[in-house]
């Protein structure tokens, strides 16, 4: 592609300021609202990549929104990417997600199909399916389904947990296998597509699978504290975990197949290993 210019959607997107902020020396990249609806207003033409990474997360839905998940995570995507396609601009990123295979336990891999069991994940794949209605030799789509992203400054699940890990004297030591992917990581591979041009579905995650053990006491050991493991308390684990979605997420097995994530095409995308990674989570974002 002659020109890099990659035009971000969402001015307050976690995952596009931190891609953005990575590849600063490497690549242009600016900026146009999603939530203001400023990007309608953009020339589009200027850029040889748009990446969509504005959307409805991070919150439970309510009665009734759905219309509103659907809205803001499938009509925005696919008008962006039909203007996108207009301007002949030659590549469209989409940030999907992990939930679109659902509450599922195990190993997701390239045979198992998508379930998705809440709106979230519902309205993630069906923005996938329109945007393949649009891909095509000279508009190629990139689609992405991270697993939970984690890094500086990041919301959702991985500060919760490092303020339980504040609090808490003590955690169960009870093995699970998951996917994770730290901000910088899925930056690099953001950076790969755009700079190889291509699309297609990538699922990535870390080098490293890990179990919520493993990442309590790596988030202690950033903190320069302990906490005790105890498998006396697993019992009350598998007790709560059919009953309590939270226990089932935090102590379930849930993880990509290692081909399904490496086996891409592109150089390698994981620049920062697991300890380091929590370390730097933990200090203020950029």
């Amino acid at each position: 592609m002659a020109s890099r210019g990659v035009l971000v959607i969402g001015r307050e997107s976690y995952i596009g300021r931190a891609f953005a902020h990575q590849v600063r020396e490497s690549l242009r990249v600016e900026f146009a609202g999603a939530r203001d609806g400023t990007w309608r207003t953009v020339d589009f033409a200027g850029f040889s990549t748009v990446l969509l990474a504005a959307g409805l997360a991070h919150r439970r839905a309510g009665p009734g929104e759905k219309d509103l998940y659907l809205a803001v995570n499938r009509d925005l995507p696919l008008a962006v990417a039909e203007k996108a396609k207009k301007a002949w601009v030659g590549q469209f990123i989409f940030l999907s997600s992990f939930s679109v295979y659902g509450r599922r336990q195990g190993e997701i891999n390239a045979q198992t199909p998508e379930n998705p069991t809440d709106v979230y994940g519902f309205s993630k794949l069906a923005a996938e399916k329109a945007l393949a209605g649009l891909a095509g030799d000279t508009f190629r789509v990139a689609i992405l389904r991270p697993p939970m992203v984690y890094g500086p400054g990041c919301r959702g699940n991985f500060p919760r947990l490092a303020d339980l890990v504040r609090r808490l004297p003590v955690f169960p030591d009870r093995p699970n296998r998951r996917s994770l992917i730290y901000i910088e990581n899925l930056s690099r591979l953001l950076q790969l597509i755009v700079e190889h041009g291509g699309g297609g579905l990538f699922c990535p995650q870390n080098e490293e699978y890990v179990s919520t053990t493993d990442l309590v006491r790596e988030i202690a050991r950033a903190q320069g504290r302990q906490v005790r493991l105890s498998r006396l308390l697993n019992p009350a684990v598998s007790l709560l975990k059919p009953f309590v979605p939270e226990v089932e997420k935090l102590f379930g097995d849930l993880y990509y197949e290692r081909n399904l994530s490496f086996e891409t095409g592109l150089p390698p995308y994981n620049l920062v290993g697991f300890a380091e990674s929590i370390r730097r989570s933990l200090q203020p974002g950029p």
